[in-house]
């Protein structure tokens, strides 16, 4: 992590390739869309549902639930830092989704019901 390489096993939005973050980019739009969903909805659940209407999928090729959504919201990596357990994130050198300005404020937003 503190030289910039990648940290994370399988992330939407990204493809892994000789151990480095690829941006991907028919995923990418999907993290994009998921971002400013929930910027607009402030709900989980709603942002899930809103995706799987969509017929979006994530990695694996699951629909998406609320924790799923919350895990993509809360992961510093779409916005270019690489993440290791509790660690604080350190600037990557993959390509970011997402501004920092977008995931922070995501990231300070009350869900609600």
């Amino acid at each position: 992590m503190k030289v910039g390489r990648v940290t994370a096993k399988a992330v939407l939005g990204y493809d892994i390739i000789n151990k480095k973050l690829v941006l991907n980019e028919k995923e990418s739009q999907i993290v994009k869309f998921i971002f400013e969903t929930y910027n607009k909805t402030k709900n989980y659940y709603q942002t899930a549902k809103i995706c799987n209407n969509k017929g979006y999928k994530g990695k694996k090729g699951n629909e998406f639930h609320a924790s799923s959504i919350k895990t993509i919201i809360q992961n510093q990596i779409y916005c270019g830092f690489n993440n290791f357990h509790d660690t604080e994130g350190k600037k990557g050198t993959h390509k970011q989704i997402i501004s920092k300005a977008l995931y922070n404020k995501v990231n300070n937003i009350q869900e609600v019901a």
